[in-house]
């Protein structure tokens, strides 16, 4: 358990993709709620994950499918 004033380093998996730098600021959510923060002070690279969904997209755009015609 970490309690505030504690100070931990930490690996997180990201599942999307967003831009950071070194140096920059970020809050873990939940919730609602900070429940973390912290600063970026290594970035490795970037690893792609492969999903079992990766051969068809989430979503599609609004009248592509052709149920909805």
């Amino acid at each position: 358990m970490v309690m505030p004033g504690d100070n931990i380093a930490l690996g997180i998996k990201l599942i999307a993709p967003i831009a950071m730098d070194v140096g920059q600021r970020f809050t873990i959510r939940e919730g609602g709620r900070t429940v973390g923060a912290g600063v970026w002070d290594l970035i490795p690279p970037v690893q792609h994950l492969r999903h079992e969904s990766s051969a068809s997209p989430r979503w599609r755009r609004p009248g592509s499918c052709s149920s909805h015609r």
